[in-house]
């Protein structure tokens, strides 16, 4: 207590009425009706207090801010500071002091020094509670460009490749329900727009070629140079997932809300498909069904897994051979919340535990069982490290190699079903879009590893992919439009 009275923390204006008010015993609901923000907004502002002081609990900030906010405490700062001016000499006189006195009165009323600071509420990630929030300035990283696309509260998804960025698009009220735009990756330039009357999914790219799903089934290949259709076909479940293995292009059903979207459509369509099609013609090459949900997929190179349940105590995670879709090998699970991935020659599951199956065959290769942050969810390759969610929102870095855990970082409020769904590693640098926010474990000096949350012009992120080495990710903040931007990292 007595490093943290004599510490200058810069409190902002809306800190120390998030403080007395954590003082007075208030709630995360009262504080938000009492400032008038969203009660994530006041969240976030408690988040940011603890973790800027340190504390554990909010007792421990109320006890402070306390023994720090009295009024003797903040008289003998004012009366410290006006010594540190050499202004005895001048108090000795009795219009002067009636000076002071004024001058006193307003600094216990204002506080020491407090500089007026805009809300974040709206606009900022709410931070981890295991570290240090970064400053909205000293953490932001450079932006290359950034893409307005002029609708509001959309969910855009965003994938690069090939020199280009496709941003395809779900949810708009009062236009066509979806749509799709390709960017220049190296100035953000739109190239050709296309809207459509149902949600447009996450685009793939390859070559010349741009395919993506629709929430009517349709499949559409088009032209990568002037987004005309060069085919159209249909699938009988909601083409959410694509990936390219050995040639082909793989669809597999998905629920949009695993990535944050709202998107309305006939949930009953959902059943476990997984079809490959010709990419260059759009003919159907073999067509599975596996489960009774979501097919969750992963792919790389030739390698095709599916993880689907079947029940409430059955899910099946298995390997497809992709020239005909027939069975490789398959494992039995209890349950299978998120998709599994491909990390070189493994398959790593989040099924409770964490598990590495051999890709060729199936083994297992380790198991890591689930403690106190509860159940893991939403596994994620970044190159030697795994990321990894649990049930309470917590983030973790973990070994490719064996599941040893490297960091982690606690979850707050506001996020705890939110887990990861997405990595990118740059050199000592781990990305996690994580809570509507990027995030990053940075590897410090001794080989330490911190977490921050990464701050950018925009606010919230909604999906992410990587180009060039930069960052990719789309955004939407309330009144602003919704849109694209690229960061260095």
């Amino acid at each position: 207590m007595r490093d943290r009275l004599a510490t200058d923390y810069g409190w902002t204006r809306r800190q120390r009425q998030v403080l007395d008010l954590i003082a007075a015993g208030r709630s995360n609901l009262e504080i938000a009706d009492t400032l008038g923000i969203s009660r994530d907004g006041a969240k976030y502002h408690v988040s940011e207090v603890l973790s800027k002081l340190g504390a554990d609990s909010r007792e421990e900030a109320a006890d402070y801010w306390r023994r720090y906010n009295g009024m003797a405490p903040r008289f003998a700062r004012v009366f410290r500071g006006a010594l540190s001016l050499k202004l005895l000499p001048w108090l000795a006189g009795a219009a002067a002091a009636a000076g002071l006195a004024v001058a006193i009165v307003v600094a216990l009323r204002s506080g020491d020094g407090d500089q007026p600071a805009a809300d974040p509420s709206a606009t900022v990630t709410p931070q981890a509670t295991t570290t240090p929030a970064p400053t909205a300035e000293g953490e932001r990283v450079p932006v290359r460009w950034s893409w307005n696309s002029g609708l509001f509260n959309v969910t855009i998804w965003v994938r690069s490749g090939e020199g280009n960025i496709a941003a395809s698009w779900s949810g708009i009220a009062d236009a066509p329900a979806g749509g799709i735009a390709l960017l220049d990756e190296q100035s953000g330039r739109e190239r050709w727009r296309l809207r459509f009357n149902a949600a447009a999914f996450p685009a793939l790219m390859a070559g010349n070629q741009v395919f993506v799903g629709l929430s009517d089934g349709s499949v559409l290949a088009l032209n990568a140079a002037d987004g005309r259709e060069q085919w159209r076909t249909t699938f009988d479940g909601v083409p959410f997932q694509l990936a390219f293995a050995g040639g082909a292009l793989i669809v597999a059903d998905g629920d949009p809300a695993l990535r944050g979207s709202d998107t309305t459509f006939d949930r009953a369509r959902l059943a476990g498909h997984i079809w490959a099609f010709d990419r260059r013609s759009g003919q159907v090459l073999w067509r599975r069904q596996e489960g009774s949900s979501n097919a969750f997929l992963a792919v790389a190179n030739d390698a095709v897994v599916v993880a689907a349940q079947s029940s409430t105590n059955s899910a099946v995670v298995a390997r497809l051979n992709v020239g005909d879709g027939s069975t490789a090998w398959e494992r039995r699970f209890g349950a299978v919340s998120s998709p599994p991935v491909i990390a070189g020659d493994q398959v790593v599951v989040a099924a409770g535990k964490l598990e590495s199956l051999d890709l060729a065959s199936g083994a297992v290769r380790w198991e890591q069982e689930s403690g106190e942050r509860g159940d893991f969810v939403f596994p994620g390759v970044a190159g030697e490290f795994l990321t990894v969610g649990t049930a309470t929102g917590a983030a973790e870095l973990r070994e490719t190699a064996d599941g040893s855990e490297v960091a982690w970082a606690e979850g707050h409020p506001s996020c705890s079903i939110r887990p990861p769904v997405w990595t990118l590693a740059t050199g000592s640098q781990v990305y996690v879009l994580r809570c509507g926010g990027l995030w990053r474990f940075v590897r410090a000096s001794g080989g330490n590893w911190v977490f921050q949350a990464v701050f950018t012009p925009q606010g919230a992120m909604k999906d992410a992919d990587h180009s060039l080495g930069g960052v990719v990710f789309s955004t939407g903040i309330g009144t602003a439009p919704d849109g694209v931007e690229v960061l260095d990292p």
